[in-house]
């Protein structure tokens, strides 16, 4: 008995195994096949793989925002991570706001690249600040404006003029201008790296939405970069080229970052995708809100239309109940006053015939006296 009822059980398992073998399998087999990720669902910056096998990488420099500096905060006049320095808002504390630069790189297999939208690849927000990009690009572009040396070629502009010239180390960080503000860099609206006043003195809040110096020289000089510059070249050294020493010091940005930051293929294919699905979303929403509108406003018109029929019989209820009412007040009344009528006549009437019974007895008595006496004359 024992002995059959293990072959059972064996049996059992096994076929509970041999079942669930397949499925398992599968799965293993269907894991282990998926040796190649797409890693664009994740990012372009996942996929660098032409940042290497480029023959050539051109750069376009997009203007100015406001970025976070990383790389090296302490430099950049960045407070420390707490609110001892006088810092007023908490997200000051770590998060430190400074002029940054956004560019955008295109690659191709040609010795030469141009800027155009089939050979873009990405675009790029600098966490190093002004300063170190423009020491990036004299000392990276053998062909930069920033490598000569006269400071009235390239720094003509007041501020730099009036303190020794430009260069990184006389870069304004966030210095005191000896009125009780600040001045440092900043962004114009039109995408210009400017010097801007500021209230505090880690330069957060700026005095005015005008720009303290418009540094027209150094801005003319950067449109070299706006247009199209190579910033790579086959045969060359990638770890001393432009393009790869701003990558390793930048972050990736899109369209949804800022609106300088462009937006590759994988990037515009999948906001298409997710306008595509938001739109019919809400188009499906507007239907369903549109047919749940419609049922309030017919049920709000019906509960209005019984609201005002219950109003109106209630009036008309209230005024017959008051008209009967009133007219059994009357009825009563009138009653009333016919019965005290009444006995104020039968009351008169008895008064009446008392008063003449009492005159007749009266009259009886006094003739019976009259004859009672004596007629004659005594003498």
């Amino acid at each position: 008995m024992y002995g059959r009822h293990s072959v059972e059980l064996s049996a059992r398992v096994a076929f509970l195994w041999a079942l669930a073998t397949p499925v398992l399998a599968g799965q293993w087999w269907q894991n282990s096949g998926e040796g190649d990720y797409d890693t664009l669902k994740y990012g372009s910056s996942m996929d660098r793989d032409w940042l290497y096998s480029a023959s050539s990488i051109s750069m376009k420099l997009e203007g100015c925002i406001l970025g976070y500096n990383t790389a090296d905060s302490e430099d950049a006049g960045c407070p420390e991570n707490e609110s001892e320095d006088g810092t007023i808002y908490w997200y000051q504390m770590a998060n430190c706001l400074r002029p940054q630069a956004v560019f955008s790189l295109y690659a191709s297999d040609s010795s030469s690249t141009s800027c155009s939208s089939s050979t873009f690849k990405e675009s790029f927000v600098t966490t190093f600040g002004f300063g170190e990009f423009i020491y990036y690009l004299a000392k990276y572009d053998e062909n930069s404006p920033f490598n000569n040396q006269n400071d009235d070629y390239y720094g003509g502009d007041d501020y730099f003029s009036q303190n020794g010239g430009f260069n990184v180390e006389n870069m304004p960080v966030c210095e005191e201008d000896g009125s009780g503000y600040y001045i440092g860099m900043g962004c114009s609206e039109y995408g210009d790296f400017v010097l801007k006043q500021y209230t505090d003195e880690n330069c957060f809040q700026p005095l005015s939405d005008s720009d303290y110096e418009s540094l027209s020289n150094i801005n003319s000089l950067l449109k070299n970069y706006k247009d199209c510059t190579a910033a790579y070249t086959y045969g060359n050294d990638q770890d001393d080229s432009l393009a790869h020493k701003l990558v390793y010091y930048s972050d990736s940005c899109s369209s949804i970052d800022n609106s300088l930051c462009q937006n590759d293929d994988a990037m515009s294919s999948m906001l298409s995708s997710s306008k595509t699905q938001s739109s019919s979303k809400a188009k499906a929403q507007a239907g369903s809100k549109s047919w749940v509108t419609k049922l309030k406003y017919v049920a709000g018109g019906m509960l209005l239309v019984a609201s005002f029929v219950m109003f109106t019989g209630i009036l008309f209820t209230n005024r017959r109940r008051r008209r009967a009412l009133m007219q059994r007040k009357y009825r009563q009344s009138k009653k009333g006053r016919s019965s005290r009528s009444k006995s104020r006549g039968h009351d008169g009437e008895s008064k009446r015939s008392s008063a003449r019974s009492k005159s007749r007895t009266k009259r009886d008595s006094d003739k019976d006296r009259g004859d009672s006496e004596p007629s004659g004359v005594f003498t």
